[in-house]
């Protein structure tokens, strides 16, 4: 049978001086002996016992050598290919080729001391798979999985599972590893502490003297607990709501008045519900309209006002009873028409009036002035998000945990939000008194995935955001040119009119799908954009159909090439209200 065990390169680079011949593998013998003997370090200068200073220079040391393994990191080594590879050596004491065997003399958890005895001889040597903690009995590889068991959110019980799947001998026992749980957690505390205090005085410095702002949700108790014992002498904390938890009460109280009337009829003999009524759909865009509105004009109060209302009187406009003294020229229709001297009809967009009378009181609630007021200069509470996926990352919610382990993955989680993964460093630097090659490698990672996960989602919004500067000069373009053509174009523009308004203000709640809401999905915002690319492609075809519009039948061959040279560079995907024939992309 085999085992596995974590053997330091340092301890291996020792060990195996001699020059390597091939000669035959003997049998394998493990025993265990006494755990309580002590190992004997020789008294070599390369064997001697590593001292934080020297250990903080591993890293550069590594470096310079002629090896591209780091001194200082672990290898994963079957016991099996270690003894083959010592009876490739000879031995120190009888110059003879060794052929012995290997025992184990002492355990704690993955750090072994193993001792190689010389058949001929009888000499025996010892190597420890691990350097002891400065300052402390405990051994590096030890320490290094205890934190590494807290970052993944496993912990003893996950560590004993993967070790047993790894054949690797299992951790130290559970009630020392709550023991060190315990001294681990001072130290963390002192580094997130530090890196907390940081993070405050960047704060303070950075309001200049101002009222500093607290974003938090309507059922939040910090705030009681900062105005009670404020924090920071001289400095007047304000609370501010999240406003996209503001705006989710739209979606809540209106969906509270649905179940409210129910099967109630109205005064048009019809329910609340229903196929353009106050269905699920039109209830989410509501709430996208009033959360779009909220991020536009959460600076300035007045506007913020009539551009909520805007949202209630747009759907309340009839053809006969337009309504729209609060709306904004860059997304309604009817304004847009009126400037241009067309034609508009309210009835795609509007929704029926006794739908619009019952659910008006949750306008009067939260479009009130007094409760707009709340969320001027609102923020996002999504850092606050952020920093908690981080905790029950390495605390699960589902998982029962100790006051201790919790208070880890509290700290821990302080300095990754804080600081980045790579300032963990510090830790293992300050514990084990060096950081490590593949420790600093990996921690580099992680960060670099968190900044290139950010910076693709800023450059995505950037992107369509470009795109719809484009569309909407290319759409300006095209009314500029049909209103030159004449009144025989009118009703096209009108159509085009319509369809634009009546994607923009179901709702200008779908802008914000796409433009400012932070925790809608990318696949919400992949079909939004899609939308937008159809709509533009219909006005397109529109003119194009103007232009020359081909019955099978009497179209030439010659015809049917003509249109087909300029289609594909015209459409960039299927348009099916094209009725020449289509061109596949290659």
């Amino acid at each position: 049978m085999f085992f596995w065990f974590i053997l330091s390169t340092r301890a291996v680079t020792r060990r195996v001086r001699q020059n390597i011949r091939s000669i035959p593998a003997s049998t394998l013998e493990i025993t265990t002996s006494n755990p309580s003997t002590s190992s004997k370090r020789s008294s070599l200068p390369s064997q001697q016992k590593i001292t934080k200073r020297t250990k903080l220079d591993i890293t550069s040391t590594s470096a310079n050598s002629n090896s591209n393994l780091p001194m200082d990191g672990y290898t994963i080594l079957q016991n099996q290919l270690l003894f083959t590879l010592m009876c490739k050596t000879n031995c120190e004491s009888c110059g003879n080729r060794w052929n012995g065997t290997i025992n184990i003399k002492k355990r704690e958890g993955l750090f072994v001391i193993l001792s190689f005895q010389c058949s001929s001889c009888t000499n025996t040597i010892t190597i420890e798979t691990s350097p002891k903690v400065v300052a402390s009995d405990r051994r590096d590889i030890n320490v290094r999985s205890q934190i590494g068991g807290h970052l993944c959110g496993i912990r003893y019980a996950g560590l004993a599972k993967l070790m047993g799947a790894m054949n690797l001998p299992s951790p130290i026992q559970d009630e020392r590893y709550s023991k060190w749980d315990k001294n681990l957690l001072l130290s963390i505390k002192s580094f997130s502490d530090r890196s907390m205090k940081k993070a405050v005085e960047e704060a303070v410095t950075a309001a200049n003297g101002k009222e500093l702002m607290y974003v938090g949700d309507g059922d939040s108790k910090t705030f009681a607990a900062l105005s009670d014992k404020p924090p920071y002498p001289g400095k007047v904390i304000k609370k501010i709501e999240d406003l996209n938890h503001f705006s989710k009460r739209m979606k809540r109280q209106l969906e509270t008045k649905k179940r409210q009337y129910g099967k109630e009829q109205l005064s048009d003999g019809k329910t609340i519900d229903g196929k353009n009524r106050l269905s699920e759909q039109n209830i989410i865009r509501l709430q996208m309209a009033f959360a779009s509105t909220i991020r536009k004009c959460k600076h300035d109060l007045d506007l913020l006002f009539k551009r909520s209302w805007a949202i209630f009187w747009h759907k309340y406009s009839t053809n006969d009873d337009p309504r729209h003294d609060y709306c904004s020229i860059d997304w309604c229709g009817y304004l847009k028409a009126a400037r241009d001297g067309t034609s508009y009809d309210h009835t795609p967009h509007a929704l029926p009036r006794p739908v619009l009378d019952a659910i008006k009181p949750v306008f009067d609630n939260l479009c009130s002035r007094e409760s707009l007021a709340r969320v001027v200069n609102a923020s996002s509470q999504n850092p606050n998000e952020g920093f908690h996926s981080l905790v029950w990352l390495m605390s699960p919610k589902h998982k029962t945990s100790s006051g201790t382990i919790f208070e880890i993955a509290c700290h821990l989680a302080i300095i990754i939000f804080n600081d980045g993964y790579f300032t963990l460093g510090d830790l293992f630097n300050n514990i084990c008194g060096y950081r490590g090659h593949y420790t600093d490698q990996a921690m580099i990672h992680f960060d670099n995935t968190r900044l290139h996960t950010e910076s693709k989602e800023n450059n995505r919004k950037r992107r369509k955001e470009a795109g719809r500067d484009v569309q909407k000069n290319v759409d300006n373009d095209q009314t500029n040119s049909n209103n030159a053509s004449g009144d025989d174009d009118y009703k096209t523009i009108d159509s085009d009119e319509e369809a634009d308004d009546d994607y923009n203000e179901t709702n200008p709640g779908d802008q914000a799908t796409f433009e400012d809401n932070d925790t809608t999905t990318e696949g919400k915002e992949c079909s939004t954009d899609d939308h937008d690319s159809t709509s533009s492609s219909d006005n397109s075809s529109t003119d194009n159909d103007d232009k020359t519009i081909l019955s099978p039948d009497t179209a030439t061959k010659e015809d049917v090439e003509k249109n087909d040279e300029t289609s594909d560079d015209e459409y960039g995907y299927y348009n099916p209200k094209d009725r020449r024939r289509w061109k596949e992309e290659e």
